[in-house]
C-alpha cells in the first residue's frame, strides 16, 4: 500500500514513502507490479473506490509521522521503533537527522530487514538495530545494552503489532516502555478495535496475509485507555481513519475495511 501510494496511486495528500518498493519481499514486488498496472487501466471511478481501501496504510502512515513530529518538537531525540518490520522512517525522514533510532525485531525479520535497506541512505543520526526474541529475551534489558537511554525523552511507536498480541503480550511490553518512560516522551501505538459483524472487507491481495497472521487482539478505546493507565500512561489523543481522512485525504476512505486507529499517550503527570 505504501509503494502503490509513493507511485501516485493514493487520494491522500503528500504522501512520500521511496523506501516502501525497495524493502519489498520479491513475492510481494510481483504483487506490487500486478497491482499497479491494475489500477493504472481502471476507469477513473473504479479505481477511486479501489483506493478507500488502499489508502488504510498511508493515512495510518501520515497520522503517526505528524505525531512523531510532535513529540520531536516535545524535545524527543530518542525514537524506539517496537516491532519494527519493514519500516522506512529511518531511512526517509529528515525530521530525524538529530535523533538516534532504535529498530527492535525478532533476530529473523530484522535479518531481512537490514539485509534489504543496506543501500538505502540513512536520515537519521544513528540507526540501531535492536534484536529481541521476546519469548526468552528482556526489552528493557535488550535497549539498555543497545545504548538507550531511559532517562532521556523517546518518542516509542508501536505500528502493526498490538492486534497479534494477547493481553498478555499487550502488557509485557507496556510494562517494558513504561520502566524507559521519561518526561517529554510519547508512545504512539496503533491497535484495531473489534468488528460487530467479524467480517474484514480488506483488498483481495491482502487476504492471504491476515489469513497467516490471524488478529487475535482487536480491542476497544476504552480496553486500550485502560491498559495504558494500568502503567502510568494517559491518552492524550486518539483517532481513527475518519478523523485521518478529513486531515490527509482529497478523497473518501472505507471506514469499514478495518477498525484501526492510533493513540498517543503521555506520562499520567504530564499537564
Amino acid at each position: 500500500m505504501r509503494a502503490l501510494a509513493d507511485q501516485g496511486l493514493t487520494m491522500t495528500r503528500g504522501f512520500h514513502d521511496p523506501t516502501a518498493a525497495t524493502l519489498l519481499p520479491p513475492g510481494w514486488v510481483r504483487v506490487f507490479h500486478l497491482v499497479e498496472r491494475l489500477l493504472r487501466r481502471m476507469p477513473e471511478k473504479r479505481r477511486h473506490r479501489a483506493l478507500t481501501r488502499l489508502d488504510i496504510l498511508p493515512l495510518r502512515t501520515l497520522a503517526i509521522d505528524e505525531a512523531l513530529n510532535e513529540a520531536l518538537s516535545q524535545g524527543c531525540r530518542q525514537l524506539v521503533i517496537l516491532g519494527a518490520g519493514l519500516d522506512g522512517r529511518a531511512h526517509r525522514m529528515a525530521e530525524l537527522a538529530e535523533v538516534r533510532v532504535f529498530e527492535v525485531d525478532h533476530p529473523a525479520t530484522q535479518g531481512y530487514k537490514r539485509r534489504k535497506a543496506q543501500g538505502l541512505s540513512r536520515a537519521c543520526l544513528e540507526l540501531i538495530y535492536v534484536a529481541v526474541d521476546f519469548e526468552h529475551e528482556s526489552l528493557a534489558e535488550k535497549l539498555s545494552r543497545a545504548g538507550h537511554a531511559a532517562d532521556q525523552p523517546t518518542a516509542w511507536i508501536w505500528e502493526g503489532v498490538t492486534m497479534y498480541l494477547t493481553d498478555d503480550g499487550l502488557r509485557a511490553t507496556l510494562s517494558a516502555v513504561a520502566g524507559r518512560f521519561a518526561p517529554r516522551s510519547a508512545l504512539i501505538v496503533q491497535y484495531g478495535e473489534p468488528r460487530a459483524d467479524k467480517k474484514g472487507n480488506s483488498p483481495i491481495f491482502l487476504r492471504p496475509l491476515l489469513l497467516a497472521e490471524p488478529q487475535i487482539g482487536a480491542r476497544s478505546r476504552e480496553k486500550m485507555k485502560t491498559e495504558l493507565e494500568r502503567v502510568g500512561l494517559r491518552v492524550a489523543s486518539d483517532a481513527g481513519l475518519a478523523e485521518w481522512a478529513q486531515r490527509y485525504s482529497t478523497g473518501e476512505v472505507d471506514v469499514d475495511t478495518a477498525r484501526t486507529r492510533l493513540a498517543v499517550a503521555v506520562r499520567q503527570d504530564r499537564g
